[in-house]
């Protein structure tokens, strides 16, 4: 794998098994690091985040966009997932729901990239208010949502969400 190119970012293809798996997978080492191994591991299941996953790509259920990161070999390096919610208020909102890179592919701007696609197709949407929720010992995410003008608007004993409104 050159990691040192540019990744195409593309929308997951929902009929690739391989695809969804690797999702599937990243979404799991996601909570890993985030939570620790053991307790990450196993607060849900693979088949949890699998039909969350489906979810997601059911747009009788949400208007989301999963997308990937992948080397010009075709490897998965990442995702990231992206969905329209509502506030308290019924006001619409751009949201985050996982951001994924593999470690061996980190600090190429990988994630950084994928975090620009997500925008952009969220202001498509006519988002002009994104967010993400994440725990608050999640520097990696923080940090990178951070350096592109995210600011934390909610904090709790364990979450916070970040937020960036669009003129």
């Amino acid at each position: 794998m050159d990691m040192t190119l540019n990744p195409l970012i593309r929308a997951i293809n929902p009929d690739v098994e391989a695809e969804l798996a690797t999702v599937t997978e990243s979404m799991r080492f996601t909570l890993q690091e985030v939570m620790g191994e053991e307790r990450g591991g196993n607060y849900y299941t693979l088949e949890w985040l699998r039909n969350r996953l489906l979810q997601h790509l059911d747009p009788g259920q949400y208007q989301a966009q999963v997308l990937l990161a992948e080397d010009y070999d075709g490897n998965i390096l990442g995702h990231t997932i992206v969905r329209m919610e509502r506030d308290e208020k019924g006001q619409n909102f751009g949201l985050y729901s996982t951001t994924y890179v593999k470690p061996e592919a980190r600090r190429r701007g990988i994630a950084v990239q994928l975090v620009q696609r997500g925008e952009d197709w969220l202001r498509e949407q006519g988002m002009t208010r994104l967010a993400t929720d994440t725990a608050l010992d999640n520097d990696k995410l923080i940090g990178l949502f951070q350096a592109r003008g995210y600011e934390v608007v909610f904090r709790s004993r364990e979450m916070l969400r970040l937020q960036k409104d669009f003129a």
